[in-house]
């Protein structure tokens, strides 16, 4: 399917936001949204002992063949992982009792003793390994294991991963849902996760009683179904749901009376740049990189929903303490510059020449999504501050796609959701998926070995980043998980887990 493309073309996002003024979510929304929550957070209500979620009724709740996000985050309930990535994305360990990671390519994982399915049988290796290969076929989880070279069980509480280069990122993408070896390929396999399934109810779970961290209070996990995202928001306003979450890659209505928060998503938004042409080289990426105004993007374009970032490394990764980004805009410095670079001459219409002709360039980005369209024209208007011309082209997304992998662009707005394991291999180089406009540079790709080999820090490889703009990183985007107003509990939510948390709740 499109949407499981690496390089994420979906339909774009469009809120329809009662109090919504302008281009962006009004101050009096986001105020009774807060307002809402601090409502949640003083009040100390009876414990929540059921939450009721949407999911579609026509998707499975397998986690590997499932098609909708609903779907996917309601079956993360029954199916437990080796890890789970907290708010800063590190690895917590759940099925895992101890991982270990040797010269950076060989991982060993213990598994807890007290790890049961929900037939009582233990949680073995061979569980595992039997899982990984189903998650290595999976889109949603095959990138971040693309580096597995062989599996080994040498005993049955124990895994041996080797990967084919080092990568001190990895344990980051152990975050898969572990099923019983031989029930995979089941409409329903047989998980250990925090709830079962409800006997002739596949639309209420229970409490897990196996569990090895036992469930608090949330006993029950009900099932609404509702195909589409406003039809959803509404049943959250009418009190049919506690809470819904989405990535904004669809419409959702999300009205008074609801609290929502932001989570943050490893989803990059970027500019790409075909070096080739107008010799679009290190110094003019940094010049263009420079006039784009990313708070005004985040703002006018996604809403707020995200954070504008300079870099290609997520800044919510606590561990990577990031150059504070440089979002201000030097018009005059730039200016100065592209005149000391030859390109003072201007034409009538104040535009710059380059060889007698008028610097102008095209930015690519697909008719289908409402937000990149509305980035890519301000970032025309920013480069027309600075005489250089920018003409949107909005194009289907085959158009778009075929492009983008023949070279046939100057400039393109795309989105990819960058595995855990930081692997950014496919932006720092030239390839049909994301451009084979992007230099190819070796003082990048080394540092980035070096980075993922542990042998300089990701704030080092940043600075590589930074300074060589392979791409030009935009914004990272967040997805929004919407409560309703009577719904009171402790909620850690992240985007590999938004129930990260519910045994505490």
């Amino acid at each position: 399917m499109k949407k499981m493309l690496a390089l994420s073309l979906a339909a774009g996002l469009v809120l329809s936001l009662i109090s919504l003024a302008g281009c962006g979510a009004s101050s009096s929304q986001e105020e009774e949204s807060a307002a809402i929550l601090a409502q949640q957070q003083d009040v100390a209500p009876a414990p929540v002992t059921e939450v009721r979620i949407p999911y579609q009724a026509d998707d499975t709740l397998n986690p590997y063949t499932c098609r909708t996000l609903q779907n996917y985050y309601a079956a993360g309930l029954l199916y437990d992982t080796l890890v789970a990535l907290d708010e800063n994305y590190q690895p917590q360990n759940r099925l895992a009792q101890e991982i270990s990671l040797q010269d950076g390519t060989r991982v060993e994982i213990h598994l807890r003793g007290n790890a049961e399915f929900w037939d009582g049988s233990l949680v073995t290796a061979q569980d595992v390994a039997a899982s990984l290969e189903l998650a290595r076929a999976t889109p949603r989880f095959a990138p971040g294991l693309a580096g597995v070279s062989s599996v080994e069980t040498p005993t049955d509480a124990t895994v041996i991963i080797t990967l084919s280069a080092p990568d001190v990122f990895f344990t980051r993408s152990l975050c898969f849902p572990i099923v019983k070896a031989g029930t995979g390929e089941a409409a329903q396999p047989v998980g250990s996760g925090r709830y079962l399934p409800g006997d002739g109810d596949p639309a209420l779970f229970t409490a897990n009683p196996r569990y090895h961290t036992p469930v608090q209070n949330v006993k029950t996990v009900r099932l609404v179904a509702g195909s589409t995202l406003e039809e959803q928001s509404y049943s959250l306003l009418e009190g049919e749901l506690d809470l819904m979450y989405s990535d904004l890659q669809g419409d959702l209505n999300l009205g008074l009376g609801m609290g929502y928060r932001q989570v943050d998503m490893n989803n990059l938004v970027y500019l790409g740049v075909n070096s080739g042409r107008w010799g679009l080289d290190q110094e003019l990426r940094g010049i263009l990189s420079g006039l784009i105004n990313r708070d005004d993007i985040l703002r006018k374009a996604y809403l707020g929903f995200g954070s504008a970032s300079t870099s290609l490394i997520n800044p919510a990764f606590a561990s990577v303490s990031l150059d504070s980004a440089q979002l201000d805009i030097s018009l005059e410095r730039i200016n100065a510059r592209l005149d000391e670079l030859g390109y003072a001459q201007r034409d009538e219409a104040g535009y710059r020449l380059s060889g007698g002709r008028r610097m102008s360039l095209t930015l690519l980005v697909n008719e289908e999504n409402a937000a990149r369209e509305s980035a890519a024209q301000l970032i025309a208007d920013s480069c027309a501050l600075a005489g250089i011309q920018v003409t949107v082209s909005r194009v289907p997304w085959d158009t778009y796609a075929a492009a983008v992998a023949a070279g046939d662009y100057d400039l393109y707005i795309g989105e990819v959701k960058i595995p855990y394991n930081m692997d950014i291999s496919g932006l720092i180089s030239p390839n049909q998926t994301f451009g084979t406009g992007i230099p190819y540079d070796p003082e990048t790709e080394a540092a980035y070995a070096q980075a993922k080999a542990g042998e300089i820090t990701p704030e080092e490889l940043d600075r590589v980043l930074q300074e060589k703009l392979p791409v030009i990183p935009l914004l990272y985007r967040r997805g929004i998980l919407c409560v309703a107003r009577d719904f009171s509990v402790n909620m850690v939510a992240t985007g590999q887990d938004i129930f990260y948390n519910i045994v505490d709740w």
